[in-house]
């Protein structure tokens, strides 16, 4: 399992860039702490919802703090950026998840944590499993070689002892 990242809630972008129905959707299991440092949650659609207030609250984190949501956040933060949107898009579309035009990448995260949370869970632990290759290996790949470019390379190169390659057709 990936280590969540402490330095999540120090990203004010990341709740900017979530729509606020959504973001409120998200807050839900912990709107009690959320109201208790005096920050309302609104309820109804098309409210707005102050997210650097609400940074403030979540970056102090206490046992009141849902992990849920912390997870989520961790997810949404690492998976919701423009080079995961197509596939966002995709795991959307696959779990009947409505997006609208206006969607962020961070918002379709935002979305998929709060319909199928087991879906962008999967693909952040397919995420943290890749590794990535600082070099190019050519291990295994199969090099054809003229009989006559062997016999001459084996020739010119310097070696301890006699051998001589010969070409037979």
């Amino acid at each position: 399992m990936k280590r969540l990242d402490p330095k999540i809630f120090a990203q004010s972008d990341l709740l900017k860039s979530i729509q606020p129905e959504n973001l409120i959707r998200l807050l839900e299991p912990c709107r009690d702490l959320v109201e208790s440092h005096g920050l309302p949650v609104p309820r109804e659609k098309g409210s707005e919802i102050d997210s650097l207030e609400i940074n403030g609250v979540l970056a102090r984190p206490d046992e009141w703090l849902d992990p849920h949501v912390v997870e989520g956040l961790h997810a949404i933060g690492s998976l919701g950026n423009d080079e995961n949107f197509d596939e966002l898009l995709d795991i959307a579309r696959r779990n009947c998840i409505e997006v609208d035009m206006e969607a962020t990448a961070a918002d379709v995260a935002a979305r998929i944590w709060i319909e199928a949370p087991q879906a962008l869970e999967l693909k952040d632990r397919e995420a943290g499993s890749h590794r990535h290759r600082k070099f190019e290996s050519k291990v295994g790949q199969l090099v054809r070689y003229a009989p006559s470019d062997v016999h001459e390379w084996l020739n010119r190169r310097p070696s301890g002892g006699e051998a001589v390659a010969e070409v037979t057709q």
